[in-house]
């Protein structure tokens, strides 16, 4: 989560569980935004298993009661948005394209942005 949150890049933070089959179907439809997203270097992606008690913190810290449950941070690292449920690619790119574009404008605006690679990461 630091790295994710201190890189420079926006980030999707995905919680999920083992057994939860809606996680699943969730994981199959969002690959290819997904490694779409890691590819082009434009968002972070971040896998938080809810199963693991290490992660407790983590997903008590967003409130997490239901999964999938994702959220969105700006590449400043600020939670912008949230998402719960099998909600499908679709609007998981819109709201991408709605952090990508607050993050274009604080680049354009002056605003010191690292350009560290982006990174998908499991938890």
């Amino acid at each position: 989560e630091v790295l994710a949150q201190h890189n420079g890049r926006p980030t999707v933070m995905e919680f999920y569980g083992n057994a939860c089959p809606h996680c699943h179907d969730a994981a199959l439809q969002l690959r290819a935004v997904e490694q779409s997203a890691i590819r082009s270097e434009d968002f972070n992606w971040v896998m938080v298993n809810t199963d693991d008690p290490g992660m407790a913190p983590l997903w008590t810290a967003y409130h997490v009661d239901e999964i999938p449950h994702f959220e969105f941070f700006d590449a400043e690292g600020h939670a912008v948005a949230f998402e719960v449920g099998d909600i499908g690619p679709e609007r998981i790119k819109k709201r991408m394209a709605q952090i990508s574009a607050q993050s274009s404008y604080m680049r354009t605006s002056g605003s010191s942005i690292s350009t560290a690679s982006s990174t998908s990461q499991w938890f």
